[in-house]
């Protein structure tokens, strides 16, 4: 059975270095042959599509349908659609596990995928930044575990958090939408980059 790793383990390091190596170092794993041949699921793609999503002609390679997810310029959360194909004669369903580095939340938009005999799916999966640093790529992995003796699928995820200026003003409490002269309003006030995290500040004014 395949078992790839998205993150850094303490027996695996970068080549002539003591980093740990990271999911652009491993992918998803080693090579079983025994276990690929007898994968539960593939991921289609056309030649068509590699060709339509080349960025030098301002296509997105994240929009490939590859078993893997990537994203350099993530400001608060992104996602990517995925569609998978049954390569069984039965019904097969998928329950998707989660690991990630510290301040990135994976979910999934189901909480398990069923597979009827040479069927396709598709899903979406979300990855959320949580209070991380802006210079930093996190590491996670995605991986579905069938109800049948079939090799687990793994996806490893790839996301860099990048800075976003301004932020969220939100009414909240009493007030009215635009304030009014001698007129008392509550306001929530979040950064874009970390919605749910503390703000400081000097001096607010109102025009």
């Amino acid at each position: 059975r395949d078992q790839p790793r998205s993150r850094g383990l303490g027996d695996v390091y970068k080549r002539q270095s003591l980093r740990s190596a990271t999911a652009f170092d491993i992918g998803s794993g080693q090579v079983d042959v025994a276990a690929a041949a007898n994968a539960g699921i593939v991921l289609n793609e056309t030649a068509s599509e590699f060709t339509r999503a080349n960025p030098t002609s301002g296509g997105d390679g994240s929009t490939l349908n590859l078993a893997s997810f990537v994203d350099s310029n993530v400001d608060v959360s992104t996602t990517w659609n995925r569609t998978l194909r049954s390569t069984q004669n039965t019904s097969v369903t998928w329950t998707p596990v989660f690991t990630a580095d510290n301040g990135l939340t994976l979910t999934l938009d189901a909480n398990q995928i069923v597979l009827a005999a040479g069927a396709e799916a598709t899903f979406q999966l979300t990855a959320q930044i949580n209070n991380a640093a802006t210079d930093d790529w996190l590491f996670g992995e995605l991986t579905l575990v069938p109800d049948q003796d079939l090799p687990e699928a793994h996806f490893p995820v790839a996301v860099k958090p990048t800075p976003v200026a301004g932020v969220i003003v939100q009414q909240s409490g009493s007030g009215t939408d635009s304030s009014e002269n001698g007129s008392i309003d509550d306001y929530q006030i979040r950064l874009k980059t970390n919605p749910n995290g503390p703000v400081s500040y000097t001096h607010l004014r109102a025009h």
